[in-house]
């Protein structure tokens, strides 16, 4: 059972890695349909620095794929140990 989650947990770890390394060029096409919506020109200028100043950004928001990985992996380990620890002792002195 444990390895039926294990095999789940990697493919949705793996389809999670391609959401967010798709998500860095769906975001920076929304940012340029915004910028081009609210009437600004779409120079050559332009588009360079939002693209550098988004690059910037970039590497934080990837960050935040790992970072709600290792909390679902933390709060998971917490709740094995959690349930471990209040596991009622075995007296072996009288074999119950």
């Amino acid at each position: 059972m444990e390895y039926k989650y294990a095999t789940v947990t990697r493919i949705f770890d793996g389809l999670l890695s391609v959401f967010w390394n798709c998500s860095s060029y769906l975001l920076l096409f929304v940012l340029l349909t915004g910028f081009i919506d609210e009437g600004n020109d779409l120079r050559d200028s332009n588009v360079f620095t939002i693209i550098a100043l988004f690059g910037m950004l970039m590497e934080p928001v990837s960050m935040l794929s790992w970072i709600f990985n290792l909390l679902v992996k933390q709060r998971v380990s917490y709740k094995r140990i959690k349930s471990y620890l209040n596991e009622k002792e075995i007296n072996i002195s009288n074999g119950k």
